[in-house]
């Protein structure tokens, strides 16, 4: 259980917690029960504010497909760019599955260090992210193959290209509030990707030790198919990397 109290060392708010927590970052509509899931996106901030967000729905500011999509009250809405809103020392593990590739690089560093201060001794950090090496090996497949075969609808650049998600092929489309919004925050799309050797440097820059490359629901995480979906791990789209507190 959580609630709010006021004066944490960035000035804000922190989440005092009971007990130590588990920690889901960039959970989206994946709520897991036991632990504490935080997102801080376009949908996760309209559910933090029910009324105006019906009022931005009606008045056509707000794509009504996205007010539609389940979401879940008890989601926490942070900014991970934003110091985390714990304790030094209150999580005994965190989890995070394709939400570091939508951050900067110096933002991605920043969110280590304070996952690292918000682990306790012997805490364990487990990120998910897109392979960047599967892509690039994939590009190459695709130039490789392409003499052999006839032109593919979706040529080998503009495949990696949309494999990235770096930018869409066309402008953000919905009203001016819409575009100015996914224009600022930006989340939507990717701004660094990473192989498994770039991801471990990040943990080891961090402070920490123990970093290695896991599959799927191979983890020193209790009960991590609760939190882990096989399907985002599988067949080399993505890597785990996993570090531990000392």
């Amino acid at each position: 259980m959580i609630h709010t109290v006021r004066g944490s060392r960035a000035g804000g708010c922190v989440l005092e917690q009971r007990g130590v927590v588990r920690l889901h970052l960039g959970c989206g509509t994946h709520i897991v029960p036991g632990w504490v899931n935080i997102d801080g996106s376009w949908n996760a901030r309209l559910r933090s504010h029910p009324l105006l967000g019906r009022v931005g729905v009606v008045l056509r500011l707000i794509p009504a497909q996205l007010w539609d999509l389940p979401w879940n009250a008890n989601v926490v809405c942070h900014n991970v760019t934003k110091p985390l809103p714990f304790q030094d020392s209150s999580a005994s593990c965190i989890y995070s599955s394709h939400m570091l590739e939508h951050l900067y690089r110096e933002e991605a560093r920043a969110l280590l260090a304070e996952c690292y201060r918000v682990l306790v001794h012997d805490g364990i950090l487990r990120l998910v992210v897109p392979d960047l090496q599967a892509r690039v090996q994939r590009y190459f497949a695709a130039k490789r193959d392409a003499s052999a075969a006839p032109e593919p609808t979706v040529c080998a650049a503009d495949q990696l290209n949309m494999d990235l998600g770096f930018r869409q092929a066309h402008r953000t489309k919905g009203s001016l509030a819409f575009r100015l919004y996914t224009s600022f925050m930006d989340f939507h799309t990717h701004k660094w990707m990473y192989d498994a050797e770039s991801l471990r440097r990040l943990f080891v820059e961090a402070g920490f030790s123990d970093v290695v490359e896991l599959g799927a629901l191979q983890s020193r995480i209790p009960d991590i198919a609760a939190v882990e979906q096989v399907s985002r791990v599988l067949e080399g789209q993505s890597i785990c990397i996993e570090g531990g507190k000392k």
